[in-house]
Parts: structure tokens; C-alpha cells; sequence
């Protein structure tokens, strides 16, 4: 599931993961964020459970919120997340060899249940 989740910038050093994972695994993951986003405020939100882990630089707290409060912050006019988000999807479409593809693999590898909130794949 680490692979699955994506970041948006919400704020000046914030950042906002939206997850909809078949099973509870924010505690299973929890240590790797900390570790791995350690000078970085985040929030990763289970919207299936509602709930969430919020880390502040120092410690990861559990967060519950409604899902409309949470989507709120990604529909301001930020620029700079939304050129991001236009130069990933870029990315990811010119990494992309057409002769190469394998839809069956794609699939096995990246299953549709996670492609919600998955910038590369919205259009």
C-alpha cells in the first residue's frame, strides 16, 4: 500500500494523502511515513474508516474528520501543487512505451480499486 499513496501540498509544508485501502493498514504503515517524511507535516486519510494519521514533525496522532473537510483544502487555487500534478501526469505519460504495454500486468501490479486518488491516472 506504500507505493499507492500520493501526497498533495495543502499548505506551506503540508501535505494531504487520501487513501481508500480494502483493509485497515494505517497502523501497518505508520513507520514508514514517520521515518520517511520525517521533516514534513502530513496527513494520511482513510476515507472508507474515517480516520487518519496526522504527523507534525514529532509525533503521529489519530485524526477524525469528515471527508468534505479534507477536500476542501485541495480546491483552492494553488499553483505550484497543480503544476506538480500537470508535470507528474506528463511524466508518467512519457515514461510510458506503447509497444511495451501489458494491461493484464498493469492491472495485477496497480489494481483499479486504487486508481482514485492516483494523479497519473485521472485525466
Amino acid at each position: 500500500m506504500k507505493k499507492f499513496i500520493r501526497f498533495q501540498q495543502t499548505g506551506e509544508d503540508r501535505y494531504l494523502a487520501l487513501v481508500a485501502p480494502r483493509y485497515d493498514i494505517l497502523p501497518l504503515i505508520r513507520r514508514h511515513f514517520e521515518s520517511r517524511f520525517a521533516d514534513q507535516w502530513w496527513i494520511i486519510y482513510d476515507t472508507v474508516r474515517n480516520y487518519g494519521l496526522c504527523y507534525d514533525r514529532y509525533k503521529t496522532c489519530e485524526l477524525r474528520l469528515d471527508v468534505t473537510d479534507l477536500k476542501a483544502p485541495l480546491n483552492d487555487d494553488d499553483n505550484d501543487e497543480q503544476l506538480c500534478l500537470t508535470l507528474w501526469q506528463r511524466y508518467y505519460a512519457a515514461v510510458n512505451i506503447s509497444s511495451r504495454i501489458n494491461p493484464k500486468l498493469h492491472l495485477r501490479q496497480l489494481p483499479r480499486r486504487y486508481w482514485r486518488y492516483l494523479p497519473e491516472k485521472q485525466s
